[in-house]
């Protein structure tokens, strides 16, 4: 008897079809479920080595027994001339098998395979856009998520809030690590968007999110540190501590980040001040109204009762003296005359300054109160450099800087400190449209209009930022282009009129139309306290007597707004009148002034003088 005929009598030859048919369809299986589970690659590879062991015994019993209707027997106990009565039973299971591999080999070719397949590219794009990230902005690229309240009443959310923006704060602080501003990274608060969506979006190689809640006097706060372009946890870390331990939570949570991307600090880890606790969330729930978008006039009146509780807890709480400074300013036309509000403001300001010296918010207000009322141009731009000098990764204190130093005759620095913000925070739209300001000053208006165009394509219903595109169209004698603008802006309000409109209509010859609007223009202006709006008319159009008798009306009180029209373009046909050159003098500044101040600021790395 040959040896084929020996091996296909004991049905070696099917075990070893059903063998390997059982064997490829298992590791397909396997390679398919494994992941899923969170098995590794070595643990497939296990599989696969088991296996391949097992096919030599596999052979060497399906020889030595035989499958029978009575179960396996030695084959030595059958009779040779006799068929195996099993061999129909075996030939089932083989088409069975084989039928279930053919199967899975067409759903695995047919339906996996190009999920797989889109799978991957999708990962392999996340990766480069990752790597583009990381090429462009860095390794050190972070974003903090405004943090989840997730404490059983639900009503701790302007904590969680204030301990995200507070670590963002912290974080910023570190010159190695590029932050991305709080505007933008808690736009996606409650937003259906991956972790790769919001890390592309924000343009960051790394995000933090985190949670909190409460239970007596005792918190837990979960972060999580993600690489956005894998969405690979980097650390996740629950703290469980005392209330009063919040800012030891903090300044862990910092070095734990800066010793996971392996930074290199040129000094300490920043850490923050401490203060009584229950003011500190007194304080927290005080600055998440001010930021909340949906806050009404009964929310906002809220804050200045919670910052004076906090003060009666720590009345030595510097940032809450500099919060309630800037609340009661925003706040002063429902809290009495100017001059009552101005000298509260005033000794809040002094006080926190007296506590910490190197307060940089606190420092940032005197400067504004320079201008505002002392009419005090040198003064103010030295508390402007101390400001900087003290703090210069401080975001509100770049802001003002962005809104200030044009008064200052530096709008260049001005654009240089607006464009550092927006590539940090580029979902903020106010942004944009005071950079795009500050570049029509200097008569740059495609640099202008470019960023105004950028905050429209966020937001095409942003009228603000409209509006101050129809200007630039303005002072760039785009007068039809400008025209298009303020007519859809007044079609869609109904409201009369943008500044910049009735301007359009007089360069165009619209007399007509321009003189039906003009009573209402004035009427409106007026009633809201907006007389520089029609000085700024009537100086366009060459009125000039007109445009001075407005200016004259404005809150002598109040400096600060004049200052800033005497920047503006819509005033230049009053440059030759000597009663300007007499307004410029009267607010210091003149050209030799101007140029005379102080401004050699300390700046975030990146932005230069």
């Amino acid at each position: 008897m040959s040896m084929w005929v020996e091996i296909r009598r004991r049905n070696v030859h099917r075990v070893v079809i059903a063998y390997v048919a059982a064997a490829w369809l298992l590791i397909q299986v396997v390679e398919t479920l494994f992941p899923i589970f969170g098995l590794s690659d070595y643990a497939v590879r296990v599989t696969v080595i088991l296996l391949a062991v097992g096919f030599v015994p596999a052979v060497v019993l399906s020889w030595i027994y035989e499958w029978t209707p009575e179960g396996l027997r030695r084959d030595s106990d059958l009779a040779i001339a006799t068929p195996a009565k099993g061999t129909r039973r075996f030939d089932a299971t083989i088409i069975a098998i084989l039928v279930l591999a053919v199967a899975y080999f067409a759903v695995d070719k047919f339906v996996f395979d190009p999920a797989r397949d889109t799978a991957r590219e999708a990962q392999v794009a996340a990766q480069a856009r990752g790597d583009a990230i990381r090429h462009k902005y860095g390794e050190n690229s972070i974003a903090v998520l405004a943090f989840e309240d997730i404490s059983e009443a639900g009503d701790l959310g302007y904590f969680a809030d204030g301990i995200a923006e507070e670590l963002l704060n912290l974080l910023a602080r570190i010159p190695e690590l590029r932050v991305a501003g709080r505007t933008s990274a808690f736009s996606f608060k409650e937003k259906p968007a991956t972790i790769q969506e919001i890390g592309e979006a924000l343009e960051v190689s790394y995000i933090i999110e985190g949670s909190i809640r409460t239970a007596a006097d005792r918190i837990r706060i979960t972060v999580q540190l993600v690489e956005a372009a894998s969405d690979t946890h980097l650390f996740s870390q629950n703290y469980d501590r005392d209330f009063g331990d919040i800012f030891e939570i903090q300044d862990e949570v910092a070095a734990k980040v800066v010793d996971e991307l392996q930074i290199s600090l040129f000094g300490d880890t920043p850490r923050l001040k401490r203060v009584d606790p229950q003011a500190y969330a007194l304080y927290l729930q005080a600055r998440s109204i001010r930021h909340a978008t949906d806050a009404d006039e009964e929310d906002f009146a809220k804050i200045g009762p919670l910052l004076e509780r906090a003060l009666e807890i720590d009345p030595d709480y510097g940032e809450a003296l500099s919060a309630y400074a800037r609340h009661l300013y925003v706040s002063s036309e429902e809290d009495g005359p100017w001059k009552e509000t101005e000298a509260r403001i005033r000794r809040m300001i002094t006080r926190a300054l007296a506590i910490d010296p190197n307060n940089a918010n606190a420092l940032n207000w005197m400067s504004w109160l320079a201008l505002q009322t002392d009419n005090d141009i040198e003064s103010a731009a030295l508390y402007k450099k101390r400001a900087h000098d003290v703090d210069p990764a401080n975001y509100e204190v770049l802001w003002s800087a962005v809104q200030s130093f044009p008064l200052f005759g530096r709008a260049d620095l001005a654009i240089k400190i607006g464009e550092y913000i927006i590539e940090r925070d580029p979902l903020c739209m106010p942004c944009y449209v005071d950079v795009a300001m500050s570049y029509s000053r200097l008569g740059e208006y495609e640099s202008a209009k470019a960023r105004l165009r950028e905050v429209l394509d966020l937001d095409p219903d942003f009228s603000w930022g409209k509006a101050r595109l129809g200007a630039v169209h303005l002072f760039a004698g785009e007068l039809e282009e400008a025209l298009e603008i303020f007519s859809e802006l007044h079609t869609e309000s109904g409201e009369c009129c943008y500044p910049g409109h009735l301007e359009v209509l007089h360069d165009l010859g619209s007399q007509e139309e321009f003189e039906a609007l003009l009573p209402e223009f004035i009427e409106v202006h007026e009633e809201m306290g907006a007389t520089l709006i029609i000085a700024q008319l009537y100086a366009w159009i060459g009125d000039n007597d007109e445009a001075f008798r407005w200016l004259d009306t404005h809150d002598r009180q109040k400096t600060w707004g004049i200052r800033s029209h005497l920047t503006r373009q819509w005033y230049r046909k009053l440059h030759d009148d000597p009663r300007w050159q007499a307004l410029l003098e009267q607010y210091q500044m003149t050209d030799e002034i101007l140029e005379s101040l102080d401004l050699d600021i300390r700046l975030p790395p990146g932005v230069e003088l």
